[in-house]
């Protein structure tokens, strides 16, 4: 690797130029004495302490095996990069243990910790090290990062950046926390009402048992037997517990079972419109735990953990699916199946499932009155998460920017407490000024 690669941005020549080990030195001093307790993580919140007692993560049987870090060095995780969801680079906040598997570089004289920190984050936020690291190869090594190329500016430049980012990735993440309760609050909102609405329903109608309402009801024949051997091109389709929790049946990889199992096939077949159960469900996220076959669907078959009930005509398979997947109902379920963060379900745990059979007329009305609310959240949900995508991308764009120099931050200046103004357009007050404003759903419907 070297300055010339595609993706290296070098836009002010004026500014020092080179391989990683020209800035950083790379180091490994090991705990084998067990004189430092303090465990740290790198996560996708930085480096965080870690309880031992608590773990995030793997255990190691022995912490003399961890290496020490100092404060202000350089952490680096840079395997298994197919992950592009996993943090790859921390800045270290205090002395503290990690794991050998990652990679610690030290800031040589002339380089501010925190510019060097930014520098990596906006490889990392590119993706370049997965690309670097991409092929057959999942991992980069510590000569692979010390050849990476970095461009330097001034010390006190180096300062100046490294504030002004620290300022303006600070107030994004704060809008982005905000963010983040906000949609736990609209879906704590919407069990809410859910559960508000099957309970007005239950003191209306008798409850009773799902076997009261199905005709039949069958299990998947397939469970870790099901191999590859057992796919072809063309055949029937199989319905996972994925599919039931997302409602996505069209998904082809590894998604038909050969005609060869016609009996199997015939006798657990799924038609449109049938009640579809998942059979291994979280009782404190009952969201997804029953749905119906769509009309698209094609040929098709449950797996095992999945259930196929067909309904008599007093039931209507869209209503059976919403009382069934609400907090009420999944609470009772999960005291029938003996779960308590992980409920596993049997046919008879199916069958003796609670639920309420008002008139059909009734069962329509609370579908289409369900519909409308749950489209409404999902349209409130949707703006949040735009609004989140910006953000990101607008912390990628001034990070990148700033670290490369296509922003000039030498005369930027603080205005009050948090507040930024650079010499260019392209601070973060733009981005957070529209932030969303989610709306209430309470009392629709």
């Amino acid at each position: 690797m070297t300055a010339q690669s595609p993706w290296f941005v070098d836009l002010r020549p004026e500014w020092e130029r080179g391989q990683t080990r020209r800035f950083f030195e790379l180091r490994k001093e090991m705990n084998n004495r067990g004189v430092d307790e303090q465990v740290l993580s790198l996560t996708l919140r930085g480096v965080v302490r870690n309880d031992p007692d608590d773990p995030e993560g793997l255990v190691p049987s022995d912490y003399n095996s961890y290496q020490i870090l100092e404060a202000q060095d350089l952490v680096f995780k840079l395997i298994d990069l197919e992950n592009r969801r996993t943090s790859r680079v921390g800045f270290v906040p205090e002395r503290g243990i990690m794991s050998p598997a990652y990679i610690r570089l030290v800031p040589r004289p002339g380089v501010v910790p925190r510019y060097g920190y930014w520098y990596f984050y906006s490889l990392w936020a590119r993706n370049i090290f997965n690309e670097l690291g991409g092929g057959v190869r999942a991992t980069l090594g510590p000569g692979d990062l010390l050849a990476i190329p970095i461009s330097l500016p001034p010390v006190e430049e180096q300062r100046r950046i490294a504030d002004f980012l620290d300022d303006q990735v600070a107030r994004i993440e704060q809008v982005l926390s905000d963010h983040r309760s906000q949609l736990f609050g609209l879906d704590e909102e919407l069990l809410s009402e859910w559960n508000t609405r099957a309970l007005e329903l239950d003191s209306k109608f008798r409850t009773t048992t799902l076997r009261r309402a199905l005709s039949s009801i069958v299990d998947g024949p397939f469970g870790s037997s099901l191999t590859s051997n057992h796919y072809t091109e063309s055949g029937t389709r199989v319905i996972r517990l994925g599919n039931i929790g997302r409602n996505e049946f069209l998904d082809v990889d590894k998604a038909f079972i050969s005609n060869t199992y016609a009996d199997t096939l015939s006798q657990h077949a799924v038609i449109p419109g049938d009640l579809l159960v998942a059979g291994l469900g979280d009782a404190a996220h009952p969201l997804g735990r029953a749905t119906v076959a769509p009309a698209d669907l094609g040929p098709a078959i449950v797996k095992a953990d999945c259930y196929r009930v067909r309904l008599r005509p007093l039931v209507d398979a869209s209503f059976a699916a919403w009382y069934l997947s609400s907090p009420p109902a999944a609470g009772t379920i999960s005291i029938l199946a003996r779960g308590s963060t992980r409920a596993r379900l049997n046919t008879d745990v199916v069958r003796d499932a609670p639920i309420v059979i008002p008139p059909l007329e009734t069962q329509a009305k609370v579908v289409r009155s369900w519909s409308n609310v749950v489209e409404r959240h999902e349209a409130v949900r949707a703006t949040l998460m735009n609004a989140r995508s910006l953000l990101e991308e607008r912390k990628r764009a001034v990070i990148t920017a700033a670290v490369t120099g296509e922003l000039d931050v030498t005369s930027a200046r603080p205005i009050g407490v948090g507040k930024w103004v650079p010499n260019v357009g392209a601070s973060v007050d733009n981005a957070t000024a529209g932030r969303a404003q989610a709306p209430s759903i309470g009392g629709i419907g």
